[in-house]
């Protein structure tokens, strides 16, 4: 892509719905890619390795006019979430031979089960297609044991990505990568935060630019990003600015739902989840750059089922004042029941506020708007006591 090229953002949405071809490009010109289960792998040791890590949405695992997986049997599935299923899925029909290694991260309880799941079969032998698997565990704690433990699990994935990408790590290699990972997010930042003062830039495009930062070779995200921040061509503020929203709950891997919204007339401001602000997370250039990465991972925004409750309202309230935010939309799926407990407690640190609350549950994968518009029908409506009234 050339500075100044007039399809920078059809670019980054393309990167994003379709990170096969991607993974395609890299390989075909002699690159190695990982696939990456989770927020929380660091994905810092991949690119010090000079592979290409790229963070793996359920519902693009396949290259663009292939048919969906089948359906993986309900014995192996019943433990599973309906995203994890569709990766198990994916993996028994030898669906992702576009990667040279998967890591699963245990930022959710469904991926431990999916990894279990995996290493069952392969002991079986019915995972002859499917590429190398690797698990990276770590313990959200301030205990010494628990840094120690970090450590011990995460030099092991340094030796297992050393051992599929053909090379060693070294100390610079990998505090170069947080180096430049730590400008992505900069970056991200400043281009969020110019296009909350007058939303020109839609959300579901701010969503996409973010996903592309886990799918694209950073040296290219660069160039998107400080391309954007000099003033996309394409961004023209709305004649009529929408009612401001700020989307918590569920990881939102796909844009549907903020499309849906904003064809209903919402101006989407940020979010809290982690394909989106909630996974722009600064790391500490320490000496050890190792360190800084552990630290990192303390450090992360609180999640749902990872963290407490109200460590999680508190952090959704700042960041959708922040925002300016004049909704939040408190959006989970059925399956992620962890989001929907944190309802009434933000319910009550908004109530002195002028943001609205409302929630919407909608089923994963099946993109169905009806749940979002009801949910956001009493704003339409101008119905006064809307804080804290459950829709979907």
């Amino acid at each position: 892509m050339r500075p100044g090229d007039s399809e920078t953002l059809d670019f980054v949405r393309s990167a994003y719905a379709n990170p096969v071809q991607v993974a395609d490009s890299w390989r075909t010109a002699g690159g190695k890619v990982i696939g990456i289960l989770g927020h929380d792998a660091p994905r810092e040791l991949v690119v010090a390795l000079e592979m290409l890590p790229i963070r793996i949405a359920p519902l693009r695992l396949t290259r663009t006019g292939e048919p969906p997986p089948a359906a993986a049997p309900k014995s192996l599935t019943d433990e599973l979430s309906p995203d994890t299923g569709l990766v198990l899925a994916a993996m028994l029909e030898g669906r992702l031979d576009w990667m040279d290694g998967l890591v699963i991260c245990r930022d959710s309880e469904t991926h431990s089960k999916l990894f279990a799941v995996l290493r069952e079969l392969a002991r079986i032998g019915a995972m002859r297609d499917s590429p190398p698997i690797v698990f990276y565990d770590r313990i959200l704690s301030e205990s010494n044991a628990a840094a120690r433990y970090n450590r011990l699990r995460i030099n092991e994935l340094a030796n297992t990505l050393s051992s599929w990408a053909g090379r060693e790590l070294t100390r610079d290699g990998i505090a170069e990568a947080v180096s430049e990972a730590n400008s992505t997010v900069n970056a991200l930042r400043e281009l969020a935060a110019a296009r909350r003062a007058v939303p020109s830039l839609r959300g579901s495009d701010m969503l996409s630019i973010s996903g592309a930062a886990l799918t694209l070779p950073g040296h290219i995200m660069t160039e998107v990003l400080a391309y954007l921040a000099t003033g996309y061509d394409g961004h023209q503020a709305p004649s009529t600015p929408g009612t401001r929203v700020f989307i918590t709950g569920s990881p939102q891997d796909d844009p549907w739902t903020y499309q849906a919204l904003e064809s209903a007339g919402f101006d989407i401001v940020g979010e809290d989840h982690d394909w989106g602000e909630g996974g722009w997370s600064l790391i500490t250039e320490t000496p050890d750059p190792m360190d800084g990465i552990l630290d990192g991972h303390r450090t992360t925004q609180p999640r749902a089922a990872r963290t407490g409750v109200k460590e999680r309202c508190y952090n959704t309230a700042r960041m959708a004042a922040e925002a300016r935010a004049d909704l939040v939309i408190q959006i989970f799926f059925y399956h992620d029941q962890a989001s929907g407990w944190e309802f009434p407690f933000l319910r009550q640190l908004l109530a002195s506020t002028e943001i609205h609350l409302v929630q919407a549950r909608v089923q994963y994968g099946h993109p169905d708007p009806t749940p979002l518009l009801q949910a956001v029908g009493v704003i339409s409506s101008q119905e006064t006591a809307i804080e804290g009234k459950p829709h979907g």
